[in-house]
């Protein structure tokens, strides 16, 4: 259901402002694109960006970002213009490329471009934390009792290391485990703190604490393909939900 209710929120969307190119991608009127989302209980949280080059694309002339917050039900709540703080971590020869967006249960919004640094700002757009990255980043995991963790590939072991976001001290917090498996782009953490990601067409899980993997579905059986699962949710009944 609650998939179902994003779906037709972000094809609403595309009657208003934004028209929706694919399910990764999306297009302002003032040609600022989405390619990241967030959902859950409160809404939809879209994360635009405008880069504007020079024509031999050595120069970054302007860029724009924002946080655009929908209703469930597709109506925009508000925009949150983050442009000041992003902004300030591209140089005029680089830009800065948003990769994932996700808000904690008291209403803080954390992006990361995967590889320098993790951001947070209330909702108002007031940044409250800004944490250096050294690892190539995958993302972020919301665990059921809210804590965010950011996901990176360990320079040397070359595995998914997982650690929790602490806001309030602005730094990441001890490494909570990691797997020896390379994540593609679905993956989230179910209430044992146990990782559901996608292995190929595979859906399993790994503990954290133990690195213990099970399989627990083939995509394929489902007519599945694991390119089109945009986001993965584990309820506490067990039931999967994806979109």
């Amino acid at each position: 259901k609650q998939a179902k209710n994003v779906l037709m929120s972000l094809k609403k969307l595309s009657l208003d402002n934004y028209s929706v190119t694919d399910l990764n991608c999306f297009s302002s009127k003032e040609d600022g694109q989405i390619f990241n989302l967030y959902a859950d209980e409160s809404g939809i949280y879209l994360m635009s960006q405008r880069i504007q080059w020079n024509l031999e694309r050595t120069k970054v002339l302007d860029a724009n970002y924002k946080v655009i917050v929908c209703e469930l039900n597709g109506t925009v709540k508000k925009e949150v213009d983050v442009t000041e703080a992003i902004g300030d971590k591209g140089t005029e020869e680089e830009a800065v490329y948003v990769s994932d967006i996700v808000c904690d249960n008291e209403g803080n919004i954390c992006v990361t471009d995967n590889a320098t640094f993790v951001m947070a700002f209330d909702s108002e757009g007031k940044k409250i934390a800004d944490i250096n990255c050294d690892n190539w980043g995958n993302g972020f995991l919301k665990a059921d009792n809210g804590t965010i963790y950011y996901s990176y590939t360990g320079t040397l072991t070359q595995k998914q290391c997982f650690v929790p976001i602490n806001i309030k001290e602005d730094k990441l917090g001890k490494k909570a485990g990691e797997l020896s498996s390379f994540m593609t782009f679905n993956y989230c953490i179910d209430a044992s703190e146990s990782v559901w990601l996608s292995e190929e067409n595979t859906l399993v899980t790994y503990n954290l604490k133990t690195n213990e993997k099970k399989k627990v579905l083939d995509w394929l059986d489902y007519d599945i393909t694991v390119e089109s699962v945009r986001m993965l949710k584990v309820m506490q009944d067990g039931t999967i939900v994806i979109c």
